[in-house]
């Protein structure tokens, strides 16, 4: 039987073999172990969010106080198959014209 759990903060994997030894692995060790993806928006503030609005069939476009995130810079976790070694792949998107 194998489990995984979170306990005190920290994901364990929790085995049983047959002959009923339990044992426990923490698989998060350090803060890292929790992130597999971050982007960045380096002009976050510069997408006002907009809806329209129908009312007595004229429409109007009002801003809900929120940002479009756009993902400008990225990277993300991927295992090395042959290692079985974690590695991080970054992605750069061009910036758009505007």
């Amino acid at each position: 039987m194998d489990r995984i759990a979170v306990d005190e903060g920290q994901v364990v994997k929790i085995v049983k073999d047959k002959s009923g030894k339990i044992t426990r692995e923490v698989l998060t060790k350090k803060w890292t172990d929790w992130i597999d993806y971050w982007a960045v928006d380096f002009d976050y503030e510069n997408r006002p969010e907009v809806i329209r609005i129908v009312e007595d069939g004229k429409e109007r476009e009002v801003w809900t106080g929120n940002y479009i995130f756009e993902n400008e810079w990225q990277s993300y976790r991927t295992r090395r198959p042959e290692s079985g070694t974690d590695q991080w792949r970054t992605h750069i998107r061009e910036a758009r014209s505007v």
